[in-house]
């Protein structure tokens, strides 16, 4: 998936949460392989979570993302843990 193609889904439905959580993928990806500055994507990661999470909150997606977040920016293991298994319930 590319960045590109997800923005417009949210310039389309500002109220979809899965596109957030999208374009919030692509960034951690983007960052894992060294494409984009590391502080910069997951400044985004951070961002595009939580408004995704504003508008759905009981969202699996959006759980794993916040597990992303606490695992790689955060080293919090066990709040990674814990939303990573609010996204499997």
């Amino acid at each position: 998936v590319k960045v590109g193609s997800i923005a417009p889904s949210i310039a389309l439905d500002k109220n979809n949460s899965i596109a957030y959580i999208g374009l919030s993928e692509c960034y951690t990806l983007l960052s894992g392989l060294g494409l984009y500055p590391i502080i910069d994507s997951w400044a985004k990661v951070y961002e595009l979570t939580h408004t995704a999470h504003a508008l759905n909150p009981n969202s699996p997606e959006v759980h794993f993302s916040f597990a992303n977040i606490k695992y790689w920016t955060e080293m919090d293991l066990e709040g990674a843990y814990i939303s990573a298994m609010q996204a499997i319930e």
